[in-house]
């Protein structure tokens, strides 16, 4: 079996685990009784800005560190979240802990590096992986998102954002041995073909220098991409 399927599985779980935290959140408003709900939508709040304002840094970050090191970092910044959620006393602390580190553990787990993971290990298929780490959200609202229900319901929030936490930081050793930033990593080759991999023709010309992320931010694509996926 091609090794790029153990990287796409791997990452469709790292992805789909992060979904679930940051969705479990919802879930666990009701039983967060010591805070008024404007406080505790204001944490969500502050969690979407800041993941929305992160991608474009992550999407720099995966070029410069890889997706290996941006996925496996996401996951602790998510697990020292959790942890401090479930010792919050007071809701500055939720906006700090979910808000803003889950905020940015969530930008750099979910699809902009895993997605930049698996188009890199596969060409032939890339339209299939991509999607499968794409459907990584949609395990979680399935499957992650009714187990944490259950769990919320059965053994309160304050504990099972502990236990997820241990949970998480569990897996970054899995995740940093288990993926692998490119075929070429393992002397393996796009597809897992033999030899050398093969250039295919382009109907479009060789891209220029690489934009920086200034002028994406300031680009007409970009705004119109961000009112969209806003709206």
């Amino acid at each position: 079996m091609f090794y790029g399927w153990v990287v796409v599985a791997v990452a469709t779980l790292v992805v789909a685990l992060s979904a679930g935290v940051r969705f479990s959140f919802g879930v666990a408003i009701p039983a967060m009784q010591r805070w008024p709900l404007d406080a505790l939508s204001l944490a969500v709040v502050v969690n979407s800005v800041v993941v929305g304002a992160a991608q474009p840094f992550v999407g720099t970050l995966v070029d410069r560190v890889g997706a290996r090191g941006v996925l496996a970092g996401g996951l602790g910044l998510i697990g020292l979240a959790t942890l401090g959620m479930a010792g919050a006393t007071e809701a500055w602390q939720l906006w700090l802990t979910y808000g803003v580190v889950g905020g940015l553990g969530f930008a750099a787990t979910l699809q902009v590096a895993a997605t930049v993971l698996a188009a890199r290990w596969f060409l032939a298929r890339r339209g299939l992986v991509v999607a499968l780490v794409q459907s990584g959200g949609s395990i979680a609202s399935f499957l992650v998102l009714p187990i944490a229900t259950y769990l919320i319901q059965r053994i309160g929030w304050p504990d099972f954002y502990r236990g997820t936490s241990l949970v998480l930081v569990a897996m970054i050793p899995a995740a940093w041995a288990l993926i692998r930033n490119s075929p070429e990593d393992l002397g393996l080759v796009v597809d897992g073909g033999a030899g050398p991999p093969v250039v295919r023709p382009s109907a479009h010309p060789a891209p220029g220098p690489r934009p920086g992320v200034t002028a994406v931010v300031a680009s007409a694509t970009f705004h119109r991409l961000t009112f969209g996926l806003f709206v």
